[in-house]
């Protein structure tokens, strides 16, 4: 079997063998050549492939999984929920994470004030062309 597929692979997989019990998959290029395995054994590796995945607790991995980053996260989720639930707001943009930092828009200006986005905007202009 091959070790690596795609998340789209497997989805199709998946459906493919559960419409078709009794069925046969070819593993394609990289595994033997015309090798090809029942419906019900694939169904079976994938939910073993799975459950070992579920079980295993690797430590996290890459920029989100860093403490600092949850910590600012953290922080940004506070000043959000002060400014919805007290309106308190710090004129600068002080959310720390860049996710948040476009979805949620602060814009100050002298003349104008204080306006901020607390929607995505590539949401509301989708709806406001419907």
């Amino acid at each position: 079997m091959p070790l690596h597929y795609t998340a789209g692979q497997l989805v199709t997989t998946h459906r493919w063998a559960t419409a078709h019990p009794g069925g046969h998959i070819h593993l394609g290029r990289r595994a033997w050549p015309n090798e090809t395995i029942s419906s019900e054994d694939w169904l079976r590796w994938f939910r073993r492939c799975l459950t070992t995945k579920i079980h295993v607790h690797d430590p996290p991995l890459g920029r989100k999984a860093d403490p600092d980053y949850q910590r600012g996260l953290y922080q940004d989720a506070d000043r959000i929920a002060q400014y919805t639930q007290r309106r308190i707001v710090d004129p600068i943009n002080s959310l720390g994470t860049p996710e948040l930092q476009r979805r949620f828009q602060w814009h100050y200006s002298t003349l104008d004030g204080l306006s901020i986005t607390l929607h995505n905007p590539r949401t509301s202009q989708l709806e406001g062309k419907v």
